[in-house]
């Protein structure tokens, strides 16, 4: 629950001696966000105060580390970061506000989405995740509540990947340092299965991953994989497979495939981003026809 901002000591504040902080926004389990006014330019930005452990040299190190990696990544569906910093030992990172609403409050209130629709939403964040993978980037936590859907003129569903802050470069040059040793960064419902062992390093894969689990909860209305208990939840994605979409709702056969690769436990059998990219491409082109455009079933609970 967010708190009312009279009871949020932040609220009011001038972080870095540039973010004045006028009310908070959201809260997870990173961090909590705010919408704050850059002082020197007059102009609302969102900033996210990272919620982390002891802020010595080390963190102070890897923090800057992942900051400075989210802000080489310059794309349209990506969020733009301005700044970060460090306000006595409060580390926050400042991004564009954006309008809109994530993917995980749209299907919330509204349910699955038509697959031409979902087909669209997907493709948006694979464009971000291509990006990503060719500054040798790996998100780590791609979820709905990290996936920002803003209107444009020529898009009612503009996709923005948002919190590449706890992304780690995936060049293996990166000193072991910058991550917490022992520590699977990710949330249980969408990690990869070879995150889970942490034999393997993190690659573009396990973000790809995660696209897979995000494509069957916009297709289908919820995860392929269900339980209350998180490792319960992490045991699923590590040793079942997931029902095939094709058996919840009406969608073409080549999506349905798609997404089987997408969720492969074996990294080396996903797709590409780029590959991805071009197979939803070609999903998207086809004809519509009676096998697809019937009643689809409705999600399962």
């Amino acid at each position: 629950m967010i708190e009312p901002a009279a009871t949020d000591a932040l609220v009011g504040r001038v972080l870095g001696e540039r973010y004045r902080i006028v009310r908070r926004i959201a809260a997870g389990g990173m961090g909590t966000v705010y919408l704050a006014q850059q002082e020197s330019l007059r102009r609302e930005v969102a900033v996210k105060v990272i919620r982390g452990g002891v802020v010595d040299d080390r963190y102070r190190a890897r923090f800057e580390a992942e900051a400075l990696a989210t802000s080489r990544l310059q794309h349209p569906h990506v969020v733009a970061v301005y700044d970060f910093g460090f306000d006595g030992d409060l580390p926050f990172i400042v991004f564009e506000k954006l309008e809109g609403s994530d993917l995980a409050t749209a299907l919330r209130a509204h349910g699955r989405m038509p697959w031409r629709r979902g087909v669209h939403v997907v493709r948006g964040i694979a464009l971000a995740l291509a990006a990503a993978a060719r500054s040798g980037i790996v998100h780590r936590d791609l979820k709905p509540a990290n996936v920002f859907l803003t209107s444009t003129e020529a898009d009612p569903d503009f996709v923005k990947v948002l919190d590449f802050g706890i992304a780690k470069m995936a060049d293996q040059s990166t000193p072991s340092a910058l991550t917490e040793e022992g520590t699977v960064v990710g949330s249980a419902g969408y990690i990869a299965p070879e995150r889970l062992l942490q034999s393997e390093s993190d690659s573009p894969a396990s973000d790809i991953y995660a696209l897979g689990v995000i494509a069957w909860d916009v297709l289908a209305g919820r995860p392929p994989f269900v339980d209350s208990n998180a490792m319960a939840l992490a045991v699923k994605h590590l040793q079942e497979a997931p029902a095939r979409l094709k058996d919840v709702v009406e969608l073409p056969l080549a999506l349905d495939e798609l997404v089987v690769r997408l969720l492969a436990k074996d990294p080396a059998r996903r797709p590409t981003p780029r590959e991805v990219i071009l197979a939803l491409d070609a999903i998207a082109a086809e004809p519509d026809t009676a096998e697809t455009e019937t009643a689809e079933r409705p999600a399962i609970a």
